[in-house]
C-alpha cells in the first residue's frame, strides 16, 4: 500500500475507529445509566430522536440503535473526509465546494436576518398596538 492511501485513508479511518470503540463504551456499556439518569445529551440521544429515525426504531425497537448510530456516524465521517481529500487535491473541487458552503451561509444568515428582524417588528407592532388601545381606554 502507497504512502499516500496509507496517510491520506488508513491513519484517519483507525483513528476514527479507536474514537468510536471508545465513544461506544462510554456511552453504551459504562455511562448508560448515568446518561439516562440525568438525561444528558449527547449525538446518540440527538440522532434517536429525529422524527424519522424515531418513528423507525419505534416500529423496529431500540436493540440495534447504537450499532446502526455508529454506522450513520462512521458513513458521515467516511464521506466528509472523501470530500476533505478531493479538496485537497482538486483546486476546482474545493472552489465549488468553498463557492457553495459560502452561499449556503449567506443564505441561512439572510434568512435567520428575516425571520428575527420580522419577528421583533411584529413583537413592537403588537406593543404599539396595545399601548394605543391601552390610551384609548383612558
Amino acid at each position: 500500500m502507497g504512502d499516500y492511501v496509507w496517510s491520506m485513508v488508513v491513519i484517519p479511518i483507525a483513528a476514527y475507529l479507536l474514537w468510536a470503540v471508545n465513544y461506544a463504551t462510554i456511552n453504551f456499556i459504562v455511562a448508560k445509566s448515568t446518561i439516562a439518569k440525568n438525561r444528558y445529551e449527547n449525538c446518540y440521544i440527538y440522532f434517536t430522536e429525529k422524527p424519522a429515525i424515531k418513528s423507525y426504531f419505534s416500529k423496529k425497537g431500540m436493540k440495534l440503535s447504537p450499532v446502526i448510530f455508529l454506522i450513520a456516524h462512521f458513513m458521515l465521517f467516511f464521506v466528509s473526509h472523501l470530500m476533505a481529500i478531493l479538496c485537497y487535491e482538486f483546486y476546482w473541487f474545493n472552489t465549488v465546494v468553498v463557492i457553495v458552503f459560502f452561499n449556503v451561509g449567506v443564505w441561512n444568515g439572510a434568512v435567520y436576518y428575516m425571520e428575527y428582524f420580522c419577528r421583533k417588528y411584529e413583537k413592537q407592532l403588537l406593543e404599539l398596538e396595545r399601548m394605543e388601545h391601552d390610551t384609548d381606554q383612558q
